[in-house]
């Protein structure tokens, strides 16, 4: 992306995710709506003076403005909402009688059914108990009666958990302005106590969770519960739509090229869609 069609994309990305008009941008870096307009759409050169101004109002450096492709999180998290709170349509989990025997896998059942209600009322960052859930899965995987029906949990949860942690680091690391400029003191410039604990606390938790249950971690797992599915007359279906979403959410297939990973997910998905697979049908009726 050129310099210029950067800083356009960037000036229009913080102004929208900062709630301010073209007007409004205007008046605070001492400039017109159709300058805005025209720096927005890529039409002339910004001025530095210009570029200063912005940066300073969105309180981030020049050199970010210029350089670097400001993410828009807002997007992403709304991107994610969308599968957030259709969570078990997404993630299915499964329960027979004969698992239910289990008492681990009856504990673990009950826990993941309480952060899915959790995830689906916008709470995808309170997932702190994912890692002991998915451990009561693996040792209740070890019975017999428990062992597939596991394996597709164990497999929802991993997927829901790299997932939450992927939008919870982008929204903390990618732009601290979002939440400056919302919840700055402005005699003070300095974060309000409750909201600095706040994102202390959800960086702490996060960097435990990702240390217990990273996918690095649980890769071979997780290949070996969807081998076990895909061979399983039960739960072939499940198996053969985790497979896909896998693709599709960047957690398997080559992680430096989403986009690719993503096509063939989706292609894999359509496939099992046409065939009549029913959580493909599910995942479509979704979107």
């Amino acid at each position: 992306m050129s310099e210029l069609n950067r800083v356009g994309k960037n000036i229009k990305t913080l102004r929208k995710i900062h709630g301010d008009s073209q007007a409004d941008l205007a008046k605070a870096v001492y400039t017109d709506q159709a300058a805005v307009s025209h720096m927005e759409s890529g039409e002339y050169r910004v001025t530095d003076q210009t570029i200063e101004n912005v940066s300073r109002h969105y309180m981030l450096s020049s050199d970010e403005m210029v350089k670097r492709d400001i993410p828009e999180i807002e997007m992403c998290k709304s991107n994610a909402d969308s599968v957030f709170k259709r969570v078990r349509m997404y993630f299915p989990y499964v329960e027979s009688h004969s698992a239910r025997e289990n008492s681990d896998f009856r504990h673990a059942l009950r826990t993941q059914k309480q952060i899915y209600d959790r995830v689906c009322d916008g709470r995808f960052f309170e997932i702190g108990e994912i890692p002991a859930c998915m451990e009561l899965y693996d040792s209740a995987y070890l019975d017999s009666r428990a062992s597939l029906d596991s394996a597709v949990n164990y497999t929802g949860l991993l997927y829901l958990f790299t997932l939450s942690t992927q939008v919870t680091a982008y929204i903390l690391d990618a732009l601290p302005s979002t939440f400056l400029k919302k919840y700055t003191d402005k005699s003070t410039h300095e974060l309000s106590g409750k909201v600095r604990d706040d994102m202390c606390r959800v960086g702490e938790q996060l960097s435990s969770i990702t240390e217990k249950a990273s996918f690095g971690k649980n890769s071979r797992r997780l290949f070996c519960y969807l081998g076990n599915m895909l061979e399983s007359e039960r739960h072939s279906q499940i198996g053969e739509f985790y497979l896909a979403s896998g693709y599709i959410y960047n957690i398997l297939g080559h992680s430096s090229d989403s986009e690719t990973n993503r096509n063939v997910g989706l292609e894999m998905m359509n496939t099992l869609y046409l065939s009549g697979n029913p959580y493909a049908s599910r995942f479509f009726l979704c979107k």
